[in-house]
């Protein structure tokens, strides 16, 4: 059995199946995990996108986490319908859910299927081989825990499963991408933290995790994923949902594939004020 992780699709449908074509994925044999974000982004496919997982996942061939951008909808479609129009609308329509309420909108329902999909969803997961995959990273504040009290990071991360902040910090904040990346230059910490910089920043270097895999901050320019072989980190996301390309990297050799980049054009992209009205006016429901 092979496998393999694959980074944020943001309802890329057409990139997925490439980038997993491209890998040699089987299906029934090979195993696909995921960093997060099925859904949302530029493209008009969430629907197709989830569908197909599920059929992975009904084969035993898929494990994912969830993403921020699937939290929001997780929301949405755990909302009763008369108050989805109140289910933070303008920060998430905009940011992607419009493309993704258009998806679901060509069908005539919601699968019960797909609510159980995001409903089971793990903030993170460690694989049998122990490696972590978590959509945004580690926050400073398990760093912090794992130092103070001489815990590995897989046991403070278990200490904080039901705190919401550092919940919400796992899917949404970079600090520790751009922490590794920059070497050792810590993003958002105030004077308190600073002392301890270069505790946390050896905690990420000598972590106890065999890899570390995450996603949500895209990776521009050349769409080639990070990979840090000595802090033990790679991160998945090279802008599949936007203009970029879709990547999926063999865990154990470290091979990716990938998709071509998108072929997005800005006609292509339904313009906000026009599907946003056209969905506000019909109260966000089907």
């Amino acid at each position: 059995m092979k496998r393999f992780i694959i980074g944020d699709i943001h309802g890329n449908y057409n990139g997925l199946i490439q980038a997993i074509n491209q890998s040699g994925f089987i299906i029934g044999e090979d195993l696909l995990y995921c960093v997060g974000d099925y859904v949302d982004g530029h493209h008009l496919d969430s629907f197709k996108v989830v569908d197909y997982i599920i059929k992975l996942k009904q084969n035993k061939s898929f494990r994912g986490v969830i993403g921020n951008h699937d939290v929001w909808f997780k929301k949405w479609l755990n909302t009763a319908e008369n108050n989805k129009k109140n289910v933070e609308p303008d920060l998430w329509i905009k940011q992607g859910g419009e493309e993704t309420l258009y998806s679901y909108k060509q069908e005539k329902e919601i699968p019960q299927s797909h609510i159980d999909f995001f409903n089971d969803l793990p903030i993170y997961m460690i694989t049998e081989q122990n490696e972590l995959i978590i959509h945004g990273g580690i926050p400073y504040k398990v760093y912090k825990h794992s130092i103070n009290n001489n815990k590995d990071l897989k046991s403070s991360l278990l200490n904080y499963i039901h705190d919401k902040e550092v919940i919400s910090s796992m899917l949404w904040d970079r600090s520790m991408f751009y922490t590794i990346r920059n070497k050792n230059r810590m993003e958002t910490m105030d004077e308190k933290q600073l002392k301890w910089k270069q505790k946390i920043f050896d905690k990420m270097k000598n972590h106890e995790f065999k890899m570390i895999y995450i996603g949500h901050t895209e990776i521009g320019g050349d769409y080639k994923p990070y990979i840090d072989k000595e802090f033990k980190l790679i991160n998945v996301d090279t802008a599949g949902g936007s203009y970029g390309k879709i990547t999926i990297i063999n865990m154990d050799t470290l091979e990716y594939f990938q998709s071509d980049i998108s072929n997005l054009k800005k006609d292509n992209i339904i313009e906000d004020m026009i599907l946003y009205q056209l969905l506000k006016e019909n109260n966000f429901k089907f």
